[in-house]
């Protein structure tokens, strides 16, 4: 079932961009187990976890998007370190693109900002 699910999504993912490399992945909700991170390497993906959460994903009722963002931006900025990777979600989630509008000249003057390696990551608990 592992194996089926990452396949349908890895296929999906190279419908819509052909020849994509997918080097990497992270377990929904960061649920690893040791047969999900094996199915992901014999499928060529290095499974990631992240270090910083800022919970963009959770919204309290009644919290403004003003709220929401100064959550985010204050939530990274007491969080993030060197080598940190942060959770963030920008699908249907308008206060986390305005918060790295804030957030990534912020992170630039701070830290050197890198893409993934191509490999040497493993999942790990942030």
């Amino acid at each position: 079932m592992i194996r089926a699910d990452l396949q349908r999504t890895n296929d999906a993912i190279r419908r819509a961009v052909p020849g994509a490399r997918i080097s990497y992945l992270r377990a929904p909700g960061g649920h690893f187990t040791p047969a999900f991170v094996a199915v992901a390497a014999e499928l060529g993906m290095t499974s990631i976890y992240w270090q910083v959460d800022p919970r963009d994903w959770e919204h309290p009722g009644g919290e403004s998007a003003a709220a929401h963002r100064a959550k985010i931006v204050h939530a990274v900025k007491k969080h993030v370190g060197k080598g940190a990777i942060v959770l963030s979600h920008d699908y249907g989630q308008p206060a986390t693109i305005a918060a790295y509008r804030e957030l990534i000249p912020w992170l630039q003057q701070r830290y050197r900002l890198v893409a993934l390696p191509g490999r040497g990551l493993s999942a790990r608990a942030g």
